[in-house]
């Protein structure tokens, strides 16, 4: 199932929250954004996979890896730059009961569920 995988990707590291969080709020939003998935680049598996040496003919695998990893954090990182930029409050947690788009919505402070 894709949104519980999604689900369990999602989760920004500690010290990519403090990076984006500490950005001066005068930055444009899609520097902000920019920042903040730079941020969780240490986490990538090709990165990990090139530097142990794989071959060229097996990259897919961990360039999808990092496909769908970089999938289920982009809301937190989008909400946590609109966040900062114009709210001020703390991110709900993920929802269960919504999928990838209803969490997005719902970070970004969308209560209406048309």
């Amino acid at each position: 199932n894709l949104s519980a995988e999604l689900k369990q990707r999602a989760t920004i590291p500690e010290y990519s929250t403090q990076i984006i969080n500490s950005l001066s709020k005068d930055l444009d939003p899609l520097t902000h954004f920019s920042i903040g998935l730079m941020a969780i680049q240490p986490e990538s598996r090709f990165d990990s996979a090139y530097n142990q040496g794989i071959r060229k003919t097996e990259y897919w695998e961990p360039t999808i890896e990092d496909a769908i990893d970089l999938m289920a954090k982009l809301p937190t990182v989008a909400a946590m730059v609109y966040n900062n930029k114009y709210s001020n409050t703390e991110l709900p947690q993920w929802d269960d009961s919504l999928d990838w788009a209803g969490n997005f919505a719902k970070k970004l402070g969308v209560t209406d569920p048309v």
